[in-house]
């Protein structure tokens, strides 16, 4: 095995951070969401390192985020097929965590920019809040490391990111 085949998963988990980090400053989201967004995909999929979270689990759900994939949720395709493979788009399922999904019959699913208030929560009350989780305070163990990644992309010190 080459030394590219063997840092390549690694090159990608730090590709998937940077991807989620980036979507939510760019977003105009800032710093906060981007911890948020970082500490929910850790949660939901090991930020995309799990191979099971690609394919639907029981309630069709995918990907980094573990959005629905079903037909008139988080994605806008014809098929759950088509739908699966537009959330595993990490870029798409990002955009998607952080803005929502406007489905072709004109319901908002909403992402967090759309929730009241995410500014002044905790993490894990932002992350659930737009995820719905069975498991509500299973974010929390992720925030540190969200932080981290966050303060890197920031280029400033972790402490320095506000996010309630």
């Amino acid at each position: 095995m080459s030394t590219d085949a063997k840092l390549s998963p690694e090159l990608d988990l730090r590709k998937r951070r940077f991807l989620i980090g980036a979507t939510g400053v760019v977003g105009g989201l800032g710093a906060a969401a981007a911890i948020v967004g970082i500490a929910t995909a850790a949660q939901e999929s090991n930020l995309g390192a799990d191979p099971r979270t690609l394919t639907p689990n029981g309630d069709g759900d995918v990907g980094l985020f573990q959005q629905r994939s079903l037909v008139g949720w988080y994605a806008n395709g014809a098929t759950q097929a088509d739908n699966v493979a537009i959330l595993n788009d990490h870029a798409y399922a990002a955009r998607t965590f952080f803005l929502g999904n406007t489905t072709t019959t004109g319901f908002h699913i909403p992402g967090l920019a759309d929730i009241d208030g995410w500014q002044d929560m905790s993490v894990t009350q932002a992350a659930q809040a737009v995820q719905r989780s069975a498991f509500p305070g299973a974010y929390a163990q992720h925030e540190a490391l969200a932080r981290a990644l966050v303060q890197r992309l920031a280029g400033g010190a972790a402490g320095q990111i506000l996010c309630a």
